[in-house]
């Protein structure tokens, strides 16, 4: 095995390594080991698979399309376990990068046939194999910021699989392409004008997936913000109808505070006159007139205890059981917005699952505490008739309307504070557990 041919190998497994950094920028906020822990590993089984990789290349006999499918499928067996996200998720990643990797690789042959026209793919040189490298580094320089900034934005707030599946078939269809036209002589690029074709079709190609990506992103980012915004919009409904009950509570309550020394008079003069009978009559008839508590003081935090009374209602009105202890600390450890976005989720969620069992065994049971100076949580549990859909590890709506990001919502609020949500179920009773570091 000559030099030549070994460094031609070093140069194409190299270009893996540029790979490999796309893959993990989406999954920035989802490395299981933590940036540094991760980058140290990577570094280190780079030292071993690098070579041993191009080793493999470099034997001439072992075409390098033969190596593809099981390099990704082991790679895809080692990205899922330093990852905590979905297979659905990170497949989709691992597809897109080997399509864009794909262009690159058909280029630098491309490049290749023209240095050398009358040898074959089999013959690829040195030369093709730096061209190789440098579009990798290129081409990776161009991807660093999208996939970092929209591409883990991306991951960690949508996580409706199908729809991840979807986008892996369609950049299979690139990947796909680009295997299909890579010119097995290079004689035949420059027969006619099929060099001509291949630089007009592979770039349109290239920029057309860079299209998709942006559509996918544009789609989903007008998704998980008409979503917000929805959530955003209830969580006003639901404060102004407690407000609403508030200021009609309070009205009454001032009027009676004002009929209240007529009272204090009539009952004197009766009293005085010994008549009690009627005096006992006037305190009846006042008491009744005195106004119903609507609202009930959960807890001192405003916003969180509209909250909780718009679920209350709707938790009588369907004749479920609802237990609340609500003991926040003054300083809160995450934003209003978020903590209302986690408790009106797990009550939603929960209020639908009872919504399936006789009313007799409906309850809900939602503790609000921080048990000391560390952490903030939140447990929940209620009934439910037992039936669960579930995609790996994660739950799905078992209701066709439902949209199934509820529990993603709440897992992301926590973990946008460093905490975690755990959720799982018994034979009838479903229990979250939400915790965040203070």
């Amino acid at each position: 095995m000559s030099p030549e041919a070994c460094l031609t190998g070093l140069f194409r497994s190299c270009s893996c390594l540029s790979a490999v950094l796309l893959c993990y920028l989406p999954m920035k906020n989802r490395l299981k080991y933590g940036r540094k822990k991760t980058l140290i590993g990577a570094a280190l089984a780079m030292c071993v698979i690098v070579p041993l990789l191009a080793l493999i290349i470099s034997n001439r006999s072992v075409g390098s399309g033969i190596l593809f499918m099981p390099s990704v499928v082991i790679f895809l067996f080692i990205y899922q376990r330093t990852i905590s996200a979905p297979f659905y998720q990170s497949l989709a990643v691992l597809v897109l990068v080997s399509a864009f990797f794909s262009f690159i690789s058909n280029f630098s042959i491309v490049y290749d046939a023209f240095l050398h026209p009358a040898a074959t793919i089999e013959d690829y040189s040195l030369q093709a194999a730096i061209f190789r490298f440098g579009l990798s580094l290129v081409l990776t320089a161009v991807l660093f910021w999208p996939f970092s900034e929209y591409g883990s934005w991306l991951i960690d707030h949508f996580t409706i699989g199908r729809v991840w599946y979807i986008a892996s078939a369609v950049s299979a269809v690139f990947l796909a392409f680009n295997f299909l036209t890579v010119p097995k002589r290079y004689e035949t690029l420059h027969v006619n004008n099929m060099a001509k074709v291949f630089f007009t079709v592979e770039p349109m190609m290239l920029i057309l997936l860079l299209l998709l990506c942006w559509i996918f992103y544009s789609i989903v980012r007008g998704m998980v913000d008409l979503e917000e915004t929805r959530e955003r919009n209830r969580m006003l409904e639901m404060e102004e109808s407690q407000y609403r009950k508030l200021q009609s509570y309070m009205k009454e309550s001032a009027r009676v505070r004002h009929d209240f020394r007529h009272v204090i008079g009539v009952l004197d003069e009766l009293l005085s006159a010994g008549d009690v009978e009627a005096a006992r009559q006037v305190l009846t008839s006042y008491r009744i007139s005195m106004p119903k508590n609507e609202v009930v003081n959960y807890c001192e935090h405003a916003t969180l205890n509209a909250l909780l009374n718009y679920y209350g209602e709707a938790a009588h009105q369907h004749r479920i059981r609802l237990r609340i202890v609500a003991e926040l600390p003054e300083k809160l450890p995450l934003s209003d917005a978020d903590l209302c976005s986690i408790v009106g989720n797990i009550l939603d969620n929960a209020i639908t699952a009872c919504l399936d069992i006789p009313e007799t065994d409906r309850y809900i049971s939602l503790s609000i505490s921080c048990p000391n100076e560390v952490r903030f949580g939140i447990v929940a549990s209620n009934s439910f008739c037992g039936k669960v859909r579930m995609d790996g590890d994660r739950y799905l709506s078992t209701h066709p309307e439902g949209s199934g990001i509820g529990l993603s919502s709440i897992r992301t609020a926590a973990e946008r504070y460093g905490g975690t949500a755990s959720f799982r179920h018994e034979e009838k009773e479903f229990i979250i557990g939400v915790v965040i570091p203070r």
